[in-house]
């Protein structure tokens, strides 16, 4: 894989992006729809193309970071199976998807719980990193009320979550497809 990192997004060895990557290649996304949510410079997207996915939704916020998962995805030749949103998870409309990958911060996983955790499809996979051992209650307590913590995986100070789909009342959905604009932000790759 070739990643041109941005300036405020790197290049996929910090400890979280390698617990996220450690949990996904072991979850069958050959053929699935996956969703990567704040997706910086597009390492897991990337890599969920990689893995035969049917199709990646990278969606990300910071305009700066979007450019570099652009060109990232162009230059690794996974654009086919790519969509691109600008935009932010508590806003954006997406199809839920099989599995859905999410390395923020603690704090930013803590209060978009709700918006993240409607990503996955029924029984859908979560993965969630970015958070500390100090954070990890915090982030479990926002999502168990929607999902369940099926394991933990740690490096460090660093904690990854593999969450699955509790249950699906009053959580917001659509019936969107990849590559439906529903947003003016919406783009094709």
């Amino acid at each position: 894989m070739i990643v041109h990192p941005s300036t405020g997004f790197g290049t996929g060895h910090h400890a979280t992006t390698r617990l996220c990557l450690r949990a996904l290649q072991i979850q069958p996304i050959q053929g699935r729809h996956v969703t990567d949510v704040g997706t910086g410079s597009a390492v897991l997207a990337i890599t969920a193309a990689k893995l035969n996915a049917a199709s990646v939704m990278a969606i990300e916020n910071d305009l700066d970071a979007a450019s570099a998962g652009r060109s990232n995805i162009a230059v690794n030749g996974v654009g086919a199976v790519m969509t691109f949103l600008v935009g932010n998870v508590r806003t954006v409309v997406t199809r839920p998807a099989s599995c859905v990958l999410a390395s923020l911060s603690g704090a930013l996983l803590t209060n978009s719980a709700r918006s993240i955790a409607r990503c996955p499809e029924p029984g859908g996979i979560l993965i969630v990193s970015g958070l500390t051992m100090q954070e990890e209650s915090r982030v479990v307590h926002a999502l168990e009320p929607i999902v369940w913590v099926d394991e933990r995986l740690y490096e460090g100070n660093w904690v990854a979550l593999v969450v699955k789909t509790r249950y699906r009342e009053n959580l917001p959905h659509s019936t969107s497809r990849p590559g439906d604009v529903t947003s003016p932000f919406l783009e094709p790759f």
